[in-house]
């Protein structure tokens, strides 16, 4: 009987697809089908452009920005370095006024503040 009935169900199987076509579109039915397939592919591919588009256009703002920063930075370890190399070479110049005579002493610091003071304004932004 299993024997019968697959044959059956084969039998009637292959008749419901010779009657239906095979499930085959109408030539109409597939340029139709191609054509929406066509326009829907052209909507997505614009979309992946634009969307493309706009992660470009903010990727390079945002190393802009990171060029704009490591050039602040760049210029505040200059500036920091350049304080630092100010203020080692005023405590060299009043050591080195400590060996000098009371009168030569006193001007030889007086002389080492105004040229720390000027080193310091030629670091200081806008000075």
């Amino acid at each position: 009987m299993n024997k019968l009935s697959l044959s059956a169900t084969i039998a009637i199987f292959g008749l419901a697809l010779a009657v239906t076509g095979c499930g085959k579109q109408s030539q109409a039915e597939t340029q139709a089908g191609v054509a929406k397939a066509q326009a829907e592919g052209t909507k997505d591919i614009a979309s992946a452009k634009e969307a493309a588009t706009d992660k470009m256009a903010d990727d390079q703002r945002d190393v802009t920005k990171a060029q704009d920063q490591a050039g602040r930075d760049a210029a505040d370890a200059a500036r920091n370095i350049a304080l630092a190399r100010a203020e080692a070479e005023h405590k060299v110049a009043l050591e080195r006024c400590e060996a000098l005579a009371d009168g030569e002493r006193t001007l030889c610091k007086r002389t080492a503040e105004i040229n720390f003071g000027v080193d310091k304004a030629a670091q200081t932004p806008g000075a």
